[in-house]
């Protein structure tokens, strides 16, 4: 018996269907409960960035995100260290067994799609590492300094052992140069495998050269490298063929039809002409969604979903958890006023 999680990597992958199952991990990763499906995205940034109330106050850890003061101990910071470095690992992993397959096994006319898997697990890696970095670092660079500040770790092969576990902080201008670097060679890679479009089938929503062009872009702004993001911000908006949508198409982006009907006649809008990437969100109405077990969902709405009242009027009904709520900073962000009366509508200033 074996555990049926594991291969043998003497033997694996044996195709290029089996090294595309091997990046898939680190895609999927993203949606794990600790990351985009319950801690990162849903109470980490809603938080922080002062997107949502909290109308729960029952977990200490949860109250101190969102009043800006975490620390190393906080339980969601704790998840989402472990959640991106476990991307890092899935990144690395994807690119050892690319060289393996191609001194192994890889068939004539297949070293373009390597190279594109390889493209894309240089993405995946810069992505984690920017968060990481992000949450964890010490300093961003400016003008003034702060690249010898203390960075993350940093892993740019599959550990073996314990000893190779335990590395010291790297600074952070080492982190954002492996940043850079990992993104340059994605956008190269995917430039020569000619991924330029979010694909179709089973490629829709793959890592393409502009999506590392744009990602690119934004660790050159993070660093305040204004000449180099200028030119690669550029290039994008003239000849990725990307354009801004009309608000009337933009917020179909985010209300999915699946309930159509007179509340809801949207048409889908995912991977449209202004995304660059997208970590797609998959409805998995059971088991409240993430906690079923799939790496294919957000809880977000379990959060945010509203309560109504019973049907005498005297008591709530909580459709989910019902934690958050909408900050009033969001009205004040898109030009409305904060209303003094609670049962009247925003105005929006003009």
């Amino acid at each position: 018996m074996r555990d049926l999680g594991t291969y043998d990597e003497a033997i694996y992958p044996a195709n290029l269907n089996d090294l595309v199952a091997i990046l898939s991990s680190a895609y999927s990763n993203t949606r794990t409960e600790a990351l985009y499906g319950f801690q990162m995205m849903p109470k980490i940034y809603a938080g922080l960035e002062h997107t949502s109330l909290l109308t729960y106050t029952g977990q200490d850890y949860w109250n101190a995100i969102q009043f800006n003061d975490i620390n190393a101990s906080n339980t969601s910071v704790a998840q989402i260290w472990s959640g991106l470095y476990i991307g890092v690992k899935d990144a690395n992993v994807a690119l050892e067994r690319a060289d393996f397959y191609q001194q192994k096994y890889m068939g004539a006319g297949e070293l373009s799609k390597v190279n594109a898997i390889r493209g894309e697990a240089y993405f995946l890696r810069a992505w984690y590492y920017m968060q990481l970095e992000c949450f964890f670092g010490e300093s961003y660079i400016s003008q003034s300094g702060g690249g010898d500040k203390l960075g993350v770790p940093i892993y740019t092969k599959v550990v073996r052992d314990l000893s190779e576990v335990n590395q010291p902080r790297s600074t952070v201008r080492q982190v954002w140069d492996l940043i850079i670097s990992d993104l340059k060679k994605s956008d190269s890679l995917l430039t020569l495998a000619n991924n330029s479009s979010n694909g179709t089938g089973t490629d829709l929503g793959r890592v393409t050269n502009w999506a590392a062009k744009g990602l690119l872009g934004k660790a050159y702004v993070f660093t305040e490298d204004w000449v180099n993001a200028k030119a690669i911000l550029a290039d994008l908006i003239t000849h990725s063929g990307k354009s801004l949508m009309p608000f009337n198409i933009y917020k179909q982006a985010f209300n999915s039809p699946v309930y159509p009907g007179a509340l809801n006649s949207y048409t889908d809008q995912e991977y449209n002409s202004e995304s660059l990437f997208e970590l797609n969100i998959d409805r998995v109405a059971a088991n409240y969604g993430i906690f079923g077990g799939l790496n294919l969902t957000t809880s977000k709405g379990l959060l945010m979903a509203p309560t109504g009242f019973q049907n005498n009027g005297l008591g709530s009904v909580s459709i989910g958890y019902g934690n958050q709520c909408v900050n009033d900073r969001v009205l004040l962000r898109f030009g409305f006023t904060i209303p003094v009366d609670s049962t009247k509508a925003a105005t929006l200033v003009t």
